[in-house]
């Protein structure tokens, strides 16, 4: 009884890890917006993601929330999302911007739309995605042209 009980639970969990290819992923993110980045399912259509990113004299933390959407081929999705961000900035003439604002933080609203595809073969998940910014405090304003490639380890 104890064998059938172990065999079912992994044909079970074989099936859910089938039916999304992962729950958690830990990878880089580069182009625009470089630096690490985590995501984490919150259900199948559903995750958020973290991406730290930083400088000689700033760091980032971004926040998204996602809703993903399934194509005909089974590990290639696209999703859309929304989330928020701040930036601390010690040097302003040491970021990417080198723009002459005075304030040292930067507080704003951000959306993504991107597609990913998760190798089966090996835990790689590749994304593309574009994310319009708009920074309500601090260097205040709306920059369209901002986008990403992101490699992940997922398990």
């Amino acid at each position: 009884m104890k064998k059938l009980f172990i065999i079912l639970s992994l044909l079970f969990l074989s099936s859910q890890i089938e039916a999304k290819n992962y729950n958690h992923a830990l990878g880089l993110r580069g182009l625009f917006d470089g630096g690490i980045t985590y995501k984490q399912f919150l259900s199948s259509d559903n995750a958020f993601e973290i991406v730290l990113s930083g400088g000689e004299k700033w760091y980032s933390l971004t926040g998204t929330y996602q809703w993903h959407n399934k194509t005909k081929y089974r590990h290639f999705e696209w999703y859309y999302g929304i989330g928020a961000h701040v930036v601390s900035i010690d040097d302003y003439k040491k970021t990417p911007w080198d723009r002459d604002v005075d304030n040292d933080m930067i507080l704003g609203v951000n959306g993504i739309i991107g597609a990913e595809y998760a190798l089966k073969e090996i835990p790689i998940v590749f994304s593309l995605d574009f994310n319009p910014t708009l920074n309500l405090i601090g260097d205040s304003g709306l920059w369209l042209n901002r986008g990403s490639f992101s490699i992940r380890f997922y398990w």
